[in-house]
């Protein structure tokens, strides 16, 4: 089914960089095909798993490494397959301090236009969003390194190996520590269902979440998630899936889930930002690096509003100032 449907070729923020784009549908790690990692100039990231980093790649645990020996490598797959559950209590909104002081001025978030499909003729479908990420703390890095430690390398560790520096590796990705430098050095941070509730009172209707797409890059996987009125959520997004709740996620492959009360999990496959760390026993030099996953969420801003001077903003929020943080270097 993967092999079916071509990438569509999107349109980066930033001249010269490949960005490729899957609608519809939120691409995981083990799903992922070698052959789409052709596309992209320079070929030094692989997507690979924080469950099998730091193993010799690619992985050949029918061989002589003894992944299979006692069940390790199935027990291994499992883990894998459960995933690293991290909640999402806040989204945040990265700018420079030139346009914070701006967003301030005009009391909201006026998006800008993006390419997210095409149609049956091939010409690009865009629609214009407010985009906003989740802003994890210490603690959620703390989770996801104990829990990839005890479960991925604890039952694989050997002579000379040290656990702690393995598993620092994890939760580096600019995903959980922002670069000011891409992002920029400020940004707003509200509660993420006290933002939703804004930008419900915005749109004067109850509010959608479905799955806008993948969009991959070199260094970076982005899951996007679509925020909408239930409106255009039956209407021009109409084809696009929900997000499922855990119930739902019977198969347990959803990259991002919500439940009734409003709670998110992001379960991401590849966190690491930094120079891969192995076992001893599995000193392989290359890859170094390999592509990190982020989740990002898109903010629709109705057509309309372009037209409507009073409604030009992406939404009222109050208290702009209070929320606004610096990003330190």
């Amino acid at each position: 089914m993967a092999g079916q449907i071509q990438w569509l070729d999107g349109q980066a923020n930033v001249p010269g960089i490949v960005e490729k784009i899957w609608p519809k549908r939120h691409i995981s790690q083990n799903q992922w095909q070698p052959g789409w990692d052709q596309v992209y100039w320079q070929r030094d990231y692989d997507y690979i798993s924080d469950y099998e980093c730091v193993f010799n790649y690619p992985i050949n645990h029918a061989g002589n490494i003894g992944l299979n020996v006692q069940g390790r490598w199935d027990n291994l797959q499992e883990a894998k397959r459960q995933g690293t559950n991290v909640p999402i209590t806040s989204l945040a909104h990265f700018t420079s301090q030139e346009n914070a002081v701006g967003i301030i001025d005009t009391g909201g978030f006026r998006g800008g236009m993006k390419k997210i499909n095409e149609d049956a003729q091939g010409d690009d479908i865009n629609a214009k969003f407010s985009w906003w990420s989740p802003k994890f703390t210490e603690g959620d890095q703390n989770q996801v390194r104990g829990t990839l430690g005890t479960r991925a390398i604890q039952p694989f560790l050997g002579q000379g190996d040290n656990l702690a520096n393995l598993q620092n590796q994890f939760a580096t990705s600019d995903a959980f520590t922002p670069n000011p430098r891409r992002y920029g050095n400020r940004y707003f941070q509200y509660e993420i269902n006290e933002l939703c509730q804004y930008y419900a009172d915005s749109i004067h209707d109850e509010v959608k979440y479905k799955i806008l797409g993948t969009f991959g890059y070199k260094q970076e996987i982005m899951h996007a998630v679509l925020v909408c009125s239930q409106a255009d959520g039956a209407g021009r997004f109409g084809a696009y899936p929900d997000v499922l709740t855990k119930e739902e996620d019977v198969n347990n492959g959803a990259v991002v889930t919500r439940d009734d009360d409003g709670n998110w999990t992001w379960k991401p496959q590849a966190t690491g930002g930094t120079e891969i760390r192995r076992l001893q026993a599995h000193m392989q030099n290359y890859p170094m690096y390999r592509r990190w996953e982020n989740v990002a969420f898109a903010f629709h801003i109705p057509d309309e509003w372009g037209y409507d001077p009073e409604n030009e903003t992406f939404m009222a929020v109050p208290n702009l100032q209070d929320h606004l943080h610096p990003l330190p270097e």
